[in-house]
């Protein structure tokens, strides 16, 4: 009994139950309001991720599940070994008696149990590693996620800084807004006052008279001669009037080329300029960001360090908490031991107090079998004198009804020798002598001869209504 009342001073005290319940309710209020944020963020999100995130949480709601009910089950299987286990101890404070079979039975029940809460331990604490693994990867991804983004918004703000001032040809359109050089001015308004970019010509004329151009460069001559064959719809007075248009148009159309380029190399250094700029922002911004992330690597650190030393505390807790385990099983297998000697040398003792009990009963029984015995010859030997005498009495009995019988048997021959006399008398004075008469056999009989005397007129009965004497009941439905 001192073990089991070591094992209840050793139970934890309502106030650390009381406090354990607390904390299991505080995180179930925590484990709600996640879940309510969980699903506020995801009726934000948009329909193209949505489905990614329901198979994901399905997929561990599913797991979740399935390990609350390998939980429950071991909770369950636990609980009906402590059950039994109490169970037992009831037995043993009613009965006040402990035999080896009982201890080991409970030794090897509370063994179980231990086992099962260690390998619940183990199971848990493989999660919990597996979860905190999880967590730190995802804590790095959305870190790389997040220095992703940042550097996606840097060279946003990069990009509004410098203008991309490109001009194409000389629309209007793409060069509003921006500072354009002189000499393009200049062309798009003698575009604007000369008609365009066939100084008033029609598209088809302006072309065949480029061609021709192209081919009388140095002769204005016989440009003017063959413009004036080739193209009939212009005279050669409009015909001179392009020509010195057109020579003007070159003229303005290489300065704003010139210009352009000039712009281009312009805009090229300022971007050069800006880009350098940006870079060394950026080189900056960098370098921030190293700083924000080695000063975070080194919260980190630290944090892992003295979780490091709090995983290493708890481990020295279980070795010491082991350890006196094992001490307390040790103690409480010597005082087994102990107990089981005492109980050997009691159930030695009763065996022999009991083998000297059926020796003696033993010793009395031979005494009474003996005396009984001899009891018995005596009544046999009475027995065997009273079945002598009486054997002679029958005997002496027998012999006189012997003759009695012999002496009646006598008297009833003589009796039926004078019956057959008289009976042979009698039938010597009234014998009958009749002769043989075959022919007789055929003869009618007197019976027959008197009822033919009678005639027809005598009644005749029909067979079938002779009269019959009653069917007995047992054949009337045979």
């Amino acid at each position: 009994m001192a073990d089991y009342d070591c094992e209840k001073a050793e139970r934890p005290s309502k106030n650390e139950g009381k406090e354990v319940l607390s904390e299991l309710r505080q995180l179930n209020i925590k484990l709600a309001a996640l879940e309510r944020d969980d699903s506020l963020n995801q009726k934000i999100l948009s329909e193209h991720f949505k489905g990614g995130l329901e198979t994901e949480r399905g997929r561990e709601r599913r797991s979740q599940q399935n390990e609350k009910l390998e939980m429950k089950h071991n909770i369950k299987k636990t609980r009906l070994k402590v059950d039994k286990v109490r169970h037992m101890l009831q037995e043993k404070e009613t009965e006040q008696l402990c035999t080896c079979t009982c201890v080991e039975r409970m030794k090897e029940t509370l063994e179980e149990i231990e086992r099962c809460f260690l390998r619940m331990k183990e199971s848990q604490k493989r999660t919990y590693e597996e979860l905190l693994k999880q967590e730190r990867i995802i804590w790095q991804e959305v870190m790389a996620h997040k220095r992703q983004i940042d550097s996606w918004t840097t060279a946003k703000t990069d990009e509004g800084h410098v203008t991309s001032g490109h001009v194409i040809g000389t629309d209007k359109e793409n060069q509003e807004g921006s500072s354009l050089p002189p000499a393009v001015t200049e062309f798009q308004n003698f575009l604007c006052s000369k008609g365009g970019h066939s100084g008033g010509w029609e598209e088809i004329d302006n072309k065949v008279f480029i061609k021709l151009w192209n081919k009388h460069k140095a002769n204005e001559e016989s440009l003017i001669e063959e413009a004036v064959r080739e193209i009939p719809s212009q005279s050669m007075e409009s015909i001179q009037e392009h020509i010195k248009w057109y020579r003007e148009y070159n003229v303005l159309q290489g300065e704003k080329k010139k210009a352009i380029l000039e712009w281009r190399e312009l805009e090229k250094r300022k971007k050069i300029a800006a880009a350098s700029a940006s870079d060394k922002k950026k080189e900056e911004e960098e370098e921030g960001r190293e700083k924000r992330r080695k000063s975070k690597d080194k919260l980190q650190e630290k944090e892992r360090l003295e979780k490091k030393l709090q995983l290493e505390q708890w481990k020295k807790e279980q070795k010491t908490q082991k350890e006196l385990a094992a001490a307390e099983r040790e103690e409480a297998r010597r005082k087994e031991e102990t107990l089981k000697e005492k109980q050997k040398e009691i159930r030695q003792s009763y065996i022999r107090k009991q083998a000297e009990e059926y020796a003696k009963k033993k010793d009395e029984e031979k005494k009474q079998k003996e005396e009984l015995d001899k009891v018995e010859q005596e009544h046999q030997k009475e027995r065997a004198k009273a079945a002598k005498k009486h054997i002679q009495q029958f005997q002496l009995r027998d012999t006189k009804i012997l003759q009695a019988k012999q002496e009646q048997l006598a008297v009833l021959k003589e009796e039926e020798e004078a019956k057959r006399e008289r009976l042979d008398k009698l039938r010597g004075t009234v014998a009958v002598k009749v002769s043989r008469d075959p022919s007789r056999l055929l003869k009618p009989t007197s019976v027959w001869e008197e009822r033919q005397k009678g005639g027809a007129d005598s009644p005749t009965v029909p067979l079938l209504s002779i009269p019959k004497r009653a069917t007995p009941t047992w054949r009337q439905n045979l």
